[in-house]
């Protein structure tokens, strides 16, 4: 997500393993195995393909639970669903058995074996990214088996799509993702998908793109944020080539707008930043003022990132800038307030 620098993280669920565990004559008995924790619990699905009177399910697990659940008459073709109230993560050992009670024949009994289990969420976290090799490096809660990496280009074609293995990557270890296998290709996101050997699996996203606006920089007077009279016509320059690419680039995502605050070396550093901060706020209210509708935030940087690197209590003018960028979410790393 961004101008080459934002990111995102959505933490989604896939598959529940199921397997047949008993059948005998008109009863079937499928195991539900696997659960997501805080999402749901393992459970036994039994189907009849006759009528029965009822069912009762008698286990004993590993954990010291007993389990005894009942249930009335079932028509043919319908299930019924006992939960195991299995919640905590981890593997627990069930045996016992189930009695059907049959119109048409004696009770039956089918013994039941099985082990259930509870896996902990699936999480990421960024643990770096290198813009200038396109590469964003991963890391994951526990031993990831796969993930699904999507590329979309800003045209809307998709660059890749594809699955790749992480067998024999464990906890902690480094998922490096790379967008740069099509040159000159303009990426619009990078979705991964990293999935446990259970199936369920953890989002993430990140936007490289983004569009910096040029324009002359505004001249403050020294220690103010105020912006005069005489350098209004930069910023309606400015605005001019900023609502045309938000008008070309509002077509493809919902693109926000991102103005970075810079100072010189003169002063303080806190003074400086909270200086740089008003000042992309002004400017920011400026391009509001009249009617630019999308998201507009702000930043002050203050000394940090000086395009001309100079001593402390340096004067220097190209350093009392701002960037204006259009970009589909913020760039991560700095705290950015969003104008109302």
């Amino acid at each position: 997500m961004r101008g080459a620098r934002l990111f995102g993280i959505a933490i989604l669920a896939g598959l529940v393993s199921t397997a047949r565990l008993a059948r005998a004559h008109d009863v079937d008995v499928e195991l539900h195995g696997t659960a997501l924790e805080g999402h749901d619990s393992p459970s036994l699905v039994v189907r009849v393909e006759a009528p029965v009177l009822g069912l009762e399910l008698s286990l004993t697990a590993s954990d010291g639970r007993r389990i005894r659940r009942r249930c009335g008459s079932l028509r043919r073709g319908e299930e019924q669903v006992f939960g195991l109230a299995q919640r905590r993560p981890g593997t627990v050992h069930y045996h016992g058995q189930l009695a059907a009670w049959m119109r048409s024949r004696k009770p039956i009994t089918l013994p039941l074996s099985f082990e259930a289990i509870v896996v902990p969420p699936l999480t990421l976290r960024e643990a770096g990214r290198d813009l200038a090799k396109k590469t964003a490096t991963l890391v994951s809660s526990f031993a990831p088996d796969k993930m699904h990496v999507t590329i979309v280009a800003v045209d809307g074609s998709t660059l890749e799509d594809d699955d790749q293995t992480l067998s024999g990557t464990k906890a902690g270890d480094p998922i490096v993702v790379r967008w740069g296998a099509t040159p000159g290709a303009d990426v619009l996101r990078v979705r991964v998908q990293v999935f446990d050997r259970f199936g369920y699996w953890t989002g993430w996203e990140l936007s490289p793109w983004h569009v910096d606006v040029p324009h002359q920089d505004v001249l403050f007077e020294t220690g103010k944020s105020d912006i005069r009279s005489s350098e209004t016509p930069k910023l309606d320059s400015a605005y001019a080539k900023l609502t045309a690419d938000v008008q070309r680039y509002g077509r493809i995502a919902a693109v926000q707008l991102f103005i970075s605050g810079f100072t010189d070396t003169v002063g303080t550093a806190a003074d400086n930043l909270r200086l740089s901060e008003a000042r992309a706020r002004a400017i920011a209210r400026y391009f509001r003022r009249p009617g630019l509708r999308l998201p507009i935030w702000y930043a002050g940087f203050g000394e940090n990132g000086l395009a001309v690197p100079t001593p402390d209590e340096t004067p220097e003018a190209k350093n009392r800038r701002a960037v204006y960028t259009i970009a589909l979410d913020p760039p991560p790393g700095i705290k950015w307030t969003r104008l109302r």
